[in-house]
């Protein structure tokens, strides 16, 4: 009896030091050289995470609590903190500025909070354009009807009518990877760079069998982007080259910009049907798709008006008599995308679709994300 009774006690004491059962965490995660997004039900923990940044850039910050309270601080090496605060009990928005480059970071302390945190690094030049369109209007549109139930997002930029329109918008701020999609930037840049020269450029097959027959043969630019083909992309990245893909995707703002994962992370069995773009380094949100996608296609870039009509014209999808509509699909590992714009009455609407949901990943794909995109824009 003795004995039983001090087994009691030890899972008594057990039990209370684990904080009487109570949960820590029960929410999700994202975090990156570039940002810190978690969403949560219960956060009652520590978490920590380091952004890689440069003089001149900003952390932009929301917090949202529900119920409970956060503490935050912001600091680089063991420095005085950059920015702390304590038992913070309501939501806000604001921006914390970089002064001396270096590693910075972040840690968030949660007492019973609901809500979450968003903090993502906005590079200098981006900081400055983002304050020149504060004029552009922002407003939240219901797409439940195109989405079917199915977890996504949606943004719609019109330049004509300097508007941005969101489903689910959240979402549609949050970096995750372009998958194909990126093939619009591997394509352009590629034609720029010289490595292809039209839309009848090839890159040599080398009788590799890829275990998809559409891939196996000497396949012309416009096949390989409407095919998808991985191998055809990797060739044309690696000519272009990791210093100047670097410069470039600076030069665009594209997402995060980060290539240092250059071979991928092996998510497919042949080494040239991974890279940086595919579940890996590389991260952009759905509203920095349409964002590049306007700097290209607005003529605000470098980029020779030859080599964007080539571009212009592997992109089509569908037209009628009134309307062309562009774009690309993407897709991994139950995340599926479409980018790209339409034109009508000499008016263009960009628009980018992502979905993740793993309660309907039989239906993620990227003619899923196709299909709501030509509803939308129709």
């Amino acid at each position: 009896m003795k004995r039983s009774l001090g087994i009691i006690c030890v899972f008594l004491i057990v039990f209370l030091l684990s904080g009487c059962g109570k949960s820590s965490f029960d929410g999700s995660r994202i975090g990156n050289d570039s940002q810190f997004v978690m969403k949560y039900k219960i956060f009652n923990t520590t978490d920590e995470q380091s952004l890689l940044l440069e003089s001149g850039a900003t952390i932009r910050t929301e917090v949202i609590v529900d119920s409970g309270k956060l503490s935050i601080k912001i600091q680089k090496d063991s420095d005085t903190p950059i920015y702390e605060r304590d038992d913070i009990v309501t939501s806000e928005n604001f921006d914390v500025e970089i002064q001396e480059s270096g590693t910075y970071k972040i840690t968030v302390i949660g007492e019973n909070t609901k809500g979450g945190v968003n903090f993502k690094k906005v590079d200098g030049e981006k900081a400055e354009q983002e304050e020149t369109q504060q004029g552009i209007s922002e407003k939240k549109i219901d797409l439940g009807g195109a989405f079917q139930e199915i977890n996504g997002c949606a943004v719609i930029y019109s330049p004509v009518q300097e508007e941005y329109s969101f489903f689910n918008e959240d979402m549609c701020r949050q970096e995750v990877s372009p998958y194909s999609t990126f093939k619009i930037i591997s394509a352009l840049l590629g034609l720029q760079k010289g490595v292809i020269v039209d839309e009848s450029s090839t890159m040599g097959y080398d009788g590799t069998d890829y275990g998809n027959a559409e891939w196996n043969g000497d396949l012309t630019l416009e096949e390989a982007f409407e095919k998808s083909c991985i191998w055809y992309f990797r060739e044309v990245i690696d000519l272009v080259g990791r210093d100047k893909m670097q410069e470039e995707l600076k030069n665009l703002q594209y997402g995060n910009c980060d290539i240092s994962e250059w071979n991928g992370s092996n998510i497919n069995p042949l080494e040239n049907l991974n890279g940086f773009w595919l579940d890996s380094s590389l991260k952009i949100s759905p509203l920095e798709q349409v964002e590049v996608l306007s700097r290209i296609f607005e003529g605000h870039s470098d980029y020779d008006s030859r080599n964007i009509e080539i571009l212009k014209k592997i992109m089509l999808v569908d037209e009628n008599d009134s309307q062309k509509i562009y774009g690309k699909t993407g897709s991994g590992n139950g995340e599926a995308w479409f980018v790209g714009f339409s034109e009508s009455d000499g008016e263009r609407k960009y628009i980018a679709i992502y979905l993740n949901d793993s309660e309907h990943r039989n239906q993620i794909s990227g003619n899923k994300a196709k299909e709501m995109a030509l509803e939308i824009l129709k």
